[in-house]
């Protein structure tokens, strides 16, 4: 027998039994107020991003930006736009590069980490082995597999980015706040795509950053505190958000 097939059959049952109801995907996206903190650790950062959902249009440009620039395959996506009441409001999910990430807890070959010097939640995709215990895992539903080669042929064909190595079959896809940008101190291509100038990006540390301020400015909240993974992405929502996700119409 294989190991990728071995571990498969094996490790299912020590590492899902534990994980219990509250790791379950959920579409109730409860929120709660959130501020910028400081770690004081010198030298590191805790990148993250901040995102203005009473701007948001939807025309997933940021997808757009996100598929290219990561070379990610057409049928699959790390970033999505979700449709949320009222009509005409759009909520852009990708990976919330949790401080607390599951993800990283049921990893059976630790291909998904957490960098120390950042916070930026990664994936091993020469480790991964697909058993999408981390999809399980992951109370936001943002990950993505690639059931099929992104690319088949020759990849001369597709015009894809000599800096992100295109994933292959059988491997989870997620948003890495495009590290090799991050990296050299660039933005996400997410960020300078969109079109409202409604995505930040920056060191949450760092109370005098951009994004530190506008997050204390606009009272910006993240998504399923109850889960308590301590996500890095923030949102501003309109007004009534509460109802908005726990399913009151009222």
């Amino acid at each position: 027998m294989k190991r990728r097939t071995f571990l498969r059959a094996t490790a299912a049952a020590g590492i899902l039994a534990g994980m219990g109801a509250g790791s379950h995907v959920t579409t109730k996206l409860l929120v709660s107020t959130a501020e910028a903190s400081s770690s004081g650790q010198s030298g590191k950062k805790r990148l993250g991003m901040f995102i203005d959902v009473n701007g948001c249009v939807g025309c997933n440009m940021c997808t757009v930006a996100c598929n290219k620039e990561n070379n990610v395959g057409p049928k699959v996506s790390r970033t999505k736009i979700l449709p949320i009441e009222p009509e005409g409001t759009y909520l852009s999910m990708a990976c919330q590069h949790c401080d607390r990430p599951p993800c990283v807890l049921v990893c059976p070959i630790t291909a998904t980490y957490r960098r120390d010097k950042d916070g930026i939640v990664m994936q091993d995709d020469s480790k991964c082995m697909g058993c999408k215990y981390c999809m399980t895992a992951c109370p936001y539903g943002v990950r993505t597999f690639n059931k099929y080669r992104p690319f088949p042929g020759d990849q001369a064909q597709y015009n894809l980015n000599p800096e992100v190595k295109p994933r292959p079959r059988h491997v989870v896809e997620k948003c890495s706040f495009c590290d090799h940008r991050s990296d050299r101190d660039q933005k996400p291509a997410c960020i300078e795509a969109c079109p409202v100038g409604i995505r930040y990006f920056g060191n949450l540390d760092d109370p005098d950053s951009e994004i530190s301020q506008m997050i204390r400015k606009r009272n910006a909240i993240t998504l399923l505190p109850d889960q308590k993974t301590k996500p890095k992405v923030y949102f501003a929502f309109p007004y009534n958000t509460q109802t908005r996700f726990n399913g009151d119409k009222s």
